[in-house]
């Protein structure tokens, strides 16, 4: 409801438009031109707002599709193409790390059955939030990074 808030935050009327990119109206590879172009667009300009600092990019997976198939890949999505931009694209940043989920929450999942979300929510429930905690410190991204004096 972004939209609405500015609306109100500049008192006006006006309905602010959008770029929809989950649009019936698109093709599935105009939505996957669009949301790689947002993802260059996206690192390069935090790459100027960070510098040389160390970020952390954690990429959650599609769990419908790890709770439905199981699958060991990614299915060919235009959104699984944006993650896999992401992942592709910050390797040209030396500070920008990967974390991507879809390994550990296939192999979880295979363990334990658990769902990683709410049952009315697909936000992560205390389930997901301590497997991607777990997989942040196995990742030794935070060990790896020394205060500097």
């Amino acid at each position: 409801k972004v939209q609405h808030q500015i609306s109100r935050i500049f008192r006006t009327s006006q309905k602010i438009s959008k770029f929809d990119v989950g649009s019936v109206q698109k093709s599935d590879d105009e939505r996957e031109s669009y949301a790689i172009w947002a993802v260059s667009l996206f690192l390069e300009k935090l790459g100027i707002i960070v510098g040389e600092k160390p970020v952390l990019f954690v990429l959650d997976t599609d769990r419908k599709e790890i709770y439905r198939s199981g699958d060991v890949i990614r299915s060919p999505s235009w959104k699984n193409q944006a993650y896999e931009a992401i992942v592709e694209r910050s390797s040209d940043y030396p500070n920008f790390v990967v974390l991507d989920l879809h390994a550990v929450f296939l192999a979880n999942w295979r363990d334990n059955g658990e769902r990683f979300e709410y049952l009315y929510d697909s936000h992560w429930n205390e389930w997901g939030h301590r497997t991607v905690a777990e997989a942040i410190q196995a990742s030794e991204f935070l060990s790896n990074r020394s205060p500097k004096p």
